[in-house]
């Protein structure tokens, strides 16, 4: 049996993350329970193209993200239903409007994601003393009425309605040439 060089030396690892609602419990302050699935995966391989010379590492990931916003309000409805304390000290016509106004923002939003990012990554050693490094990054993303990238902010985070879509390409690349210099005293 003829063993092909540096078999055993790739390493590679694969990963698989599934969230359905159909297997969630229902929210405590919903009366229903929305469909919504993520769904993440992803894998790297690397390990020496030429033994002790040249070493490659590649990697991708992907998000896959479908769970709708569900907007309530107090009452746990989608709808402002004035109570008489509302109407106390206060105009019939401009309480009624500003429920109109509220129930519009009510009900659920889609709210989607699909990202991905890739990476490869070369090194060789030229000699002892010059090491070459070249890496390559690109991820796409793609949102509508989702901020994924930023959920600490609660301007785009919690928004009320259909905010948009967003799509956004990042590429990058790097080439390194390290040279070691040596001083002889002899």
């Amino acid at each position: 049996m003829r063993r092909l060089p540096l078999q055993d030396d790739i390493a590679s690892t694969a990963f698989y993350y599934l969230r359905d609602n159909r297997f969630a419990a229902r929210h405590p302050f919903l009366d229903f329970k929305p469909n919504g699935q993520q769904h993440q995966l992803g894998a790297t391989v690397g390990g020496p193209i030429r033994k002790n010379r040249a070493f490659f590492y590649a990697g991708f990931d992907q998000h896959i993200f479908d769970i709708p916003a569900v907007v309530r309000f107090r009452n746990g409805y989608s709808v402002v239903v004035p109570t008489l304390a509302d109407f106390e000290n206060s105009d019939y016509g401009l309480v009624t409007l500003a429920a109109e106004s509220l129930s519009t923002m009510g009900g659920t939003y889609p709210a989607r994601m699909m990202g991905n990012a890739g990476l490869a990554k070369l090194d060789v050693s030229l000699s002892p003393r010059h090491q070459l490094m070249v890496r390559v990054n690109s991820s796409r993303y793609w949102g509508q009425n989702n901020v994924y990238f930023d959920p600490t902010s609660p301007v785009t985070f919690y928004a009320v309605s259909e905010n948009g879509e967003e799509r956004v390409a990042t590429e990058t690349a790097l080439l390194t040439l390290t040279s070691g210099l040596t001083n002889r005293l002899n």
